[in-house]
């Protein structure tokens, strides 16, 4: 089978050597000039893709929740309010820092 292939690309290559030069290389430019305008349509496509995908995200991050930050400064609330009736230890305030949204509604109940 290979050997085929070898003595059809042989007979091929002689036609050309047989064919006219200018011929041959218009064929060549022709050749060539479809090759550059498969890459490009390609590349153009996938940077179609590639923004499309873009903009997706950015409609997929639009309708989220936004989301909420909680700040250190609840956490001194919290601490300072639960100081007035006991003293805190290193313990009590990693705690705090942990628990922090669960601490906030306990203060802000019992105010």
């Amino acid at each position: 089978m290979l050997t085929t292939i070898e003595n059809k690309l042989e007979e091929l290559f002689e036609s050309i050597e047989v064919m006219p030069p200018e011929l041959v290389a218009e064929a060549e430019k022709m050749k060539e000039k479809e090759r550059r305008m498969r890459l490009r349509e390609e590349k153009l496509a996938a940077q179609r893709a590639h923004q499309e995908e873009r903009v997706r995200k950015a409609l997929e991050r639009a309708k989220a929740e936004p989301k909420k930050k909680v700040s250190t400064a609840w956490l001194h609330l919290c601490v300072s309010h639960f100081r007035k009736s006991q003293p805190i230890c290193v313990h009590c305030y990693s705690y705090f820092r942990n628990n922090l949204a669960a601490i906030f509604l306990l203060a802000v109940a019992s105010c």
